[in-house]
């Protein structure tokens, strides 16, 4: 009797041994984020001293029963697995998720006019995905804010302010800049010039620095393209594109600076007197 019991014994010891009844998981600092994802994984096994064999789904592998911190470079959904004494495979699919980082940078436009001092801010395209992103700008006059993607802000004066803006998606990622806005005064345009050739008014001259680049386009006032320039000092001598001389009236002009960082757009009426 003692024997039989022996045996039974011994012969469970056996078969709670195999590899069908061992515990085998692994688990992920974090398992989704953006791009340049840092994750440490972390082997549970019934076994001692198990030979180990991870596939990280990027193109890296490892033989470490808790390998070093594993760098998702790019977006995607990566499947891991991790094999067992070549025998007991532990999968789990797509289960680290990368995502584009979020962009903060953003584009201004100065609709300003004489005493007023309005500005466009415009938020870059995100990455095309289905990521929700959220929105927080700053102003330093005051500071104000805003959460939508783009907006409009007033400022009350000329001077140099700070221009905000990080952007979050719902993986918790972001991204923020911070630019420099010179707010000045609107320029100034002639509301009447006389290109009789005479001497005196023949142009209608734009005074500016001579910095930056502008570009100044005329209209009829029944919105036909007339005349067109880039220039440092814009300025327009009353004929059309092909040199013919316009008739007395009122033109519709828009002057706008070639400057990505500094962006101003200015329209109005002027009239053109013979």
């Amino acid at each position: 009797m003692k024997n039989v019991f022996r045996f039974v014994f011994s012969a469970i010891v056996i078969l709670l041994s195999s590899p069908a009844f061992c515990q085998v998981d692994f688990t992920a600092s974090q398992v989704r984020g953006c791009d340049s994802l840092s994750v440490r994984f972390t082997l549970f096994t019934s076994l001692t001293s198990p030979k180990v064999r991870w596939n990280f789904g990027n193109g890296k592998a490892s033989q470490e029963i808790n390998p070093a911190p594993v760098l998702y470079e790019k977006p995607g959904a990566y499947t891991v697995t991790v094999t067992v004494n070549d025998t007991i495979i532990r999968r789990k699919n797509k289960y680290i998720q990368v995502r584009p980082s979020p962009i903060a940078n953003f584009q201004y436009t100065d609709s300003s006019t004489q005493g007023s001092y309005v500005y466009s801010f415009h938020s870059l395209q995100q990455p095309v995905d289905t990521a929700l992103y959220f929105y927080q700008w700053k102003f330093s006059d005051h500071n104000s804010s805003d959460t939508t993607s783009d907006v409009v802000h007033v400022f009350d004066s000329t001077g140099i302010y700070r221009v905000f803006l990080k952007v979050t998606d719902d993986f918790g990622c972001t991204d923020s800049s911070m630019r420099l806005i010179n707010v000045s005064e609107s320029l100034y345009v002639p509301n009447v010039f006389t290109p009789n050739e005479d001497g005196l008014n023949d142009l209608l001259e734009i005074p500016v620095g001579g910095e930056v680049l502008y570009r100044f386009v005329i209209f009829t006032r029944y919105g036909l393209l007339i005349y067109k320039t880039e220039s440092k000092f814009p300025s327009w001598d009353g004929r059309n594109a092909a040199g013919v001389k316009m008739p007395e009236g009122i033109y519709y002009y828009i002057i706008e600076s070639l400057d990505p960082q500094n962006t101003h757009r200015q329209t109005g009426f002027v009239y053109l007197l013979r």
